[in-house]
């Protein structure tokens, strides 16, 4: 058994977390009062493909299980934190060294490598692709990758 009712919350804390880092809520929409209201407008606990009219800068995020292992008759999964991060060409240009995709995922980067949480030691950085969805929204997949688990939830039988 994969324990899948735990994707919803585990998505939940991801957004918790990208939303408790200025940077990123600076960099994604620096004109909102309150950054729990990125969820919806810039944030999505889906994928989205965004429309090329829409000049906004996105994260998706995605749970994926790609392995999973069996170690003395317990199974133990092995979860991927995925993000999109789509940025929208009209915004990409920063007052800074950097554009706005390269220094969202470093900020994506500096929250979840070596992050230790959603039933895990720690996470890692395992892949950046670049991607493209729009001629206007370019973007890149970032994935973290379970190392240690940490709690009995993780287990099942």
């Amino acid at each position: 058994m994969a324990n899948l009712k735990e994707i919803p919350k585990y998505k939940n804390t991801i957004l918790s977390l990208i939303i408790s880092n200025e940077n990123i809520v600076d960099l994604l929409n620096g004109n909102i009062e309150q950054s729990e209201d990125l969820i919806g407008v810039n944030l999505f606990d889906y994928p989205k493909i965004p429309l090329a009219e829409e000049e906004l800068a996105y994260i998706t995020v995605e749970i994926d299980i790609p392995t999973m292992f069996n170690i003395k008759n317990k199974i133990f999964r092995k979860p991927q934190i995925v993000l999109d991060i789509i940025v929208h060409d009209k915004l990409m240009k920063t007052n800074t060294i950097g554009n706005r995709l390269d220094l969202l995922c470093s900020e994506i980067d500096k929250v979840f490598n070596g992050f230790s949480g959603l039933g895990f030691k720690n996470w890692e950085f395992d892949s950046l692709k670049s991607i493209y969805y729009t001629n206007r929204h370019y973007g890149k997949r970032i994935t973290f990758s379970a190392i240690e688990k940490s709690i009995e939830s993780c287990v099942s039988t």
